[in-house]
């Protein structure tokens, strides 16, 4: 929703995975810049954290309920793990899918900083 938020505001350089996993050209033009992926992570935080962390962190951190798909990890380079990071918003429920207030208020904060 980020992602998507950002780009009905003009922004050029937000990306869904689904537009970007098997696009060999963002891929190989990109290769050496850091990447902020943004999604939900149950932290044990209230409802709207946001928590940015290294993703290198985030991959090897046993105590996150949050994975990254395999399909898309695979693409990215150690370069990209080392010097990339995961903004996570903490969701109000793992198993709803409507998003709650506190939830798009963070979404909003993220997006108008990114802009």
């Amino acid at each position: 929703m980020v992602a998507e938020t950002l780009k009905a505001s003009g922004y050029q350089n937000a990306y869904l995975e689904s537009e970007i996993e098997e696009d060999e050209v963002f891929w190989e033009t990109n290769q050496n810049r850091p990447f902020i992926l943004i999604d939900a992570l149950n932290f044990g935080a209230a409802p709207g954290r946001i928590t940015l962390m290294p993703l290198a962190q985030a991959l090897w951190s046993s105590s996150l309920s949050h994975r990254l798909l395999p399909s898309f990890l695979s693409l990215l380079s150690p370069g990209h793990v080392k010097k990339s990071y995961l903004l996570g918003i903490q969701p109000q429920s793992l198993t709803s899918k409507d998003i709650s207030e506190p939830v798009l208020e963070a979404i909003a904060k993220i997006s108008d900083v990114l802009k």
